[in-house]
């Protein structure tokens, strides 16, 4: 935040969570889980840039931070990363192959907010998305003038 307040440029989130993880869990264990969020990591990394940060926030929740990006270029994003998940099943074990959906919150720092308040308001937009049954991308709603 320090870095694009100084140089005026635009810094946007998206608060990433894996659908259903828990039944992926129950159903094949925890090693088989572990090894989907790695799976997981592998196809966000492949889809961003080397200078977008990704850090784990919970169990299965994390937050890509992308530095001088718009809110369109932020949906558009979310959007290739939704589909680089879900459209092609992965395979944490050898022959055994698990369809996997994420649901993504998208947000744009105003230039005021503080850190928790812009995570919040992409958390926000992904309890929606999660609300309306997960598997898409939710823009969050800007914060108030003044």
């Amino acid at each position: 935040m320090d870095r694009a307040r100084h140089s005026g440029s635009t810094l946007s989130i998206l608060v990433m969570d894996l659908d259903e993880m828990a039944k992926v869990n129950d159903s094949f264990g925890r090693d088989m889980g572990d090894r989907v969020l790695a799976l997981f990591g592998e196809r966000v990394r492949a889809q961003t840039r080397r200078y977008d940060v990704m850090v784990r926030s919970g169990d299965d929740e994390f937050v890509l931070l992308m530095p001088t990006t718009s809110p369109t270029q932020a949906m558009a994003t979310a959007e290739k990363l939704r589909k680089a998940v879900g459209d092609e099943p992965m395979e944490p074990k050898p022959g055994g192959f698990i369809s996997q959906h994420v649901s993504l919150g998208v947000a744009t720092w105003d230039g005021r907010e503080t850190a928790e308040e812009l995570c919040g308001r992409a958390a926000a937009a992904l309890r929606d998305v999660k609300a309306r049954g997960g598997d898409a991308a939710g823009k969050a709603v800007p914060p108030p003038a003044g």
